[in-house]
C-alpha cells in the first residue's frame, strides 16, 4: 500500500488547460442593427400605459400619416398610435374597442388612410372602424377620435383576420368558424363566400397579391385562390411545406407580400418552417428553419425587399431574422434586447409592420408589453 502511495506522489498528472473566452463572440442579442423599445404611455411619465394583461400587442399597420396604429389582446382589447415625430415620439393609447378582448392579424388603413380591424374574440365579432384624421401629438398633449363599431359580418362568429384591398375598397375578412367574407365599404354590405374548410383545419390568415387575388390555407396547408376576375374560390393542389407526418396539426401562422419579388412568404405554427410561394407559377419552396424553436409568428417587408420575421413560440424566447430574397441567405440576428427606452427582454410577439422610413416594428405580446423598433443597417454601397 505504501508503494502504491509513493507511486501515486510521482505520477505527473494533466494540467487543466487555461481557456480564454471571447465574450464578444457569444453575444445572443440583435447588434447587426439597432433595437429600441417604448412602453405604451406618452413619454414615459406624461400617462398612464396601458394596463397589464391588456397590453399584448396582436396586430399592428402603418397609417398614411406615417403613425404606426396597435391593437391589444387581454382582459380589454385597446386601440394605439406611436407617433414618430420629433415633437411627438411616444404612444397615445386611443381607447378601449368596447366588448373586445382580443384583436388579431386585423388592423388594416384604407385609400383614406382610415383605419379598420376586427374582433377575435369578446362579446361579438364584429369590424370597426376609425377615422385617423383628427390624430395629433405635440410635446405635451395627444389629440384621437371615436372608434366606430360597423357591424358584425357572419352573426355568432368572430374575425380571425382581416385585410383592406385599397384600390377597390373592400374588405376580406377570414372568421373563426372558417367563412370567407367580403365587405363592400362604400356600401356598407357583406358578402359570404362560404366555409373555405368544413373541418376547421384552416389557417388564420390571409394575403393578397399585387393583381388582387387572394390566398388562404386550409387543411394540411392547402393552398386556396380566390380569383377577383372569377369571383370564385378555388383550392389549388398545392400544399405548404410541413415536417412528414405533422400536417394535421401544423397551420401557417403569418405571412406577407413582399411586392419587390411578387412572392408570398409565410411561416408555420409546429414546424417553425420559413417558406415561399409563387403566385404567378404557383411554385412553393421551402426556405427552411431559422431556430429550432416552433412558429413563425409574424412577418413584414422591409424597404429594401428584405423579409423581417420573429422565430419563437409563447413561453419560449424570440429570435428576429431576415431573409435576403437576392442573396438567400436566411439569418438569424438574434434575442430582442435594449436599454432605450427601458432595459427590457423581448420574450414573446405576435405582430409586425414597417414604417414610412424602413423602421421595423414588433409587437410584445407578454402580460407586460412595449413596441420593439428595429433599424436595419445601411450597407455601405461599394465602389
Amino acid at each position: 500500500m505504501k508503494d502504491f502511495e509513493k507511486e501515486l506522489e510521482k505520477r505527473k498528472w494533466p494540467e487543466r488547460p487555461e481557456i480564454h473566452i471571447d465574450l464578444r463572440k457569444y453575444n445572443p442579442y440583435v447588434s447587426y442593427g439597432r433595437v429600441e423599445n417604448r412602453s405604451l404611455r406618452l413619454f414615459q411619465s406624461l400617462s398612464e400605459p396601458i394596463p397589464p394583461e391588456e397590453c399584448a400587442i396582436t396586430s399592428l399597420c402603418r397609417g398614411k400619416n406615417r403613425k404606426i396604429y396597435g391593437a391589444t389582446s387581454g382582459k380589454k382589447s385597446h386601440l394605439f398610435y406611436y407617433s414618430f415625430s420629433p415633437q411627438g415620439d411616444g404612444v397615445c393609447d386611443i381607447g378601449i374597442v368596447e366588448g373586445a378582448k382580443s384583436i388579431k392579424n386585423s388592423l388594416c388603413v384604407d385609400k383614406q388612410g382610415n383605419i379598420w380591424g376586427g374582433v377575435s374574440e369578446g362579446e361579438k365579432g364584429f369590424i370597426f372602424f376609425y377615422d385617423t384624421s383628427k390624430d395629433y401629438m405635440g410635446e405635451a398633449s395627444t389629440v384621437s377620435g371615436e372608434i366606430k363599431i360597423i357591424l358584425e359580418p357572419i352573426p355568432g362568429e368572430f374575425i380571425i383576420s382581416l385585410i383592406c384591398d385599397e384600390e377597390k375598397n373592400l374588405l376580406y375578412g377570414l372568421t373563426n368558424e372558417g367563412n370567407f367574407f367580403i365587405y363592400e365599404i362604400s356600401k356598407n354590405e357583406v358578402i359570404s363566400k362560404g366555409q373555405i374548410d368544413k373541418n376547421k383545419l384552416f389557417s388564420n390568415v390571409i394575403v393578397k397579391e399585387d393583381k388582387g387575388n387572394i390566398y388562404l390555407f386550409g387543411a394540411y396547408g392547402q393552398i386556396i385562390e380566390y380569383s377577383v376576375l372569377e369571383d370564385k374560390i378555388i383550392p389549388l393542389d398545392i400544399y405548404v411545406p410541413f415536417l412528414k407526418g405533422r400536417s394535421f396539426y401544423d397551420r401557417v401562422s403569418s405571412v406577407c407580400f413582399n411586392e419587390y419579388d411578387g412572392f408570398i412568404y409565410g411561416g408555420t405554427s409546429v414546424d417553425g418552417i420559413f417558406f415561399s410561394f409563387n403566385p404567378e407559377t404557383k411554385f412553393v419552396r421551402m426556405i427552411g428553419k431559422v431556430t429550432p424553436e416552433k412558429d413563425i409568428p409574424c412577418l413584414t417587408v422591409g424597404n429594401d425587399g428584405i423579409v423581417y420575421g420573429i422565430s419563437g413560440e409563447k413561453d419560449g424566447m424570440a429570435h428576429l431574422f431576415s431573409y435576403n430574397p437576392d442573396t438567400y441567405s436566411l439569418t438569424d440576428l438574434g434575442i430582442l434586447y435594449t436599454t432605450i427606452e427601458i432595459p427590457w427582454h423581448g420574450y414573446e410577439f405576435s405582430s409586425a409592420c414597417t414604417g414610412d422610413f424602413g423602421e421595423i416594428y414588433l409587437g410584445e405580446s407578454d402580460r407586460i408589453s412595449h413596441l420593439f423598433i428595429y433599424f436595419p443597417p445601411v450597407p455601405k454601397k461599394k465602389k
